[in-house]
């Protein structure tokens, strides 16, 4: 009587421990799903982040040109003036 309780019993518990395991797996494959899904999400964000920083540098960079530009311009017309200005004092 008491074997077939104790069989019974380890049955029992070895049906347990089975659903338990594959409760078990089942709830870290979804925390596996959730971690990639999240993953995707930061990486997603870092690219938008790459994304704006790029942009950035060139806008910058398009506006130090500008100005460099701005400042040949203001030097040739100084030249230019300065030519003029030899000339008739030479003629």
């Amino acid at each position: 009587f008491l074997e077939s309780d104790l069989k019974k019993i380890n049955n029992e518990i070895d049906e347990i421990k089975e659903k338990f395991d594959e409760e078990l797996t089942s709830l870290f494959n979804k925390w596996l799903h959730v971690q990639m899904a999240i993953l995707q999400e930061e990486l997603k964000i870092w690219r938008l982040k790459w994304m704006l920083l790029t942009e950035e540098e060139f806008i910058n960079r398009e506006y130090e040109l500008k100005q460099s530009i701005n400042e040949l311009y203001k030097k040739e017309v100084q030249v230019s003036f300065s030519v003029l200005i030899s000339l008739s004092d030479m003629g």
